[in-house]
């Protein structure tokens, strides 16, 4: 399965929402990772959608639980959800190379966002 990585329309006008929307399609994408062993659930897409689901309760339950806002990230705040959502990912199995390239995405599309956002 091919890595990912983010579209130039991605990366286009970057600001904490949409860096947060990255985050949970990055976090998706790393975890599809964990379904190639069950290609069948793999190209069901009611169960890609309920692991989406699934995806966006995790990120929003970590949100909470660093005390951060979902729906007004700031920088900071991102960068707390990022450190833990790979310390969840590792938790999950998620084989470590796909850990280290999902944070070195993320990591530099947030850098790339201006701190006063």
């Amino acid at each position: 399965m091919p890595l990912w990585f983010p579209s130039e329309d991605d990366l286009r006008h970057l600001d904490t929402l949409k860096v947060r929307d990255l985050i949970i399609q990055c976090f998706y994408e790393s975890q599809k990772e964990n379904l190639v062993h069950n290609p069948e659930l793999l190209m069901n897409p009611t169960a890609q959608k309920e692991a989406r689901a699934s995806v966006v309760l995790i990120v929003k339950e970590i949100f909470k639980e660093t005390k951060g806002h979902f729906n007004q990230p700031t920088v900071l705040e991102l960068k707390t959800v990022i450190e833990h959502l790979a310390k969840k990912s590792n938790q999950m199995g998620t084989p470590p190379q796909i850990v280290a390239h999902h944070l070195k995405i993320i990591t530099t599309i947030l850098n790339a966002v201006p701190e006063t956002e």
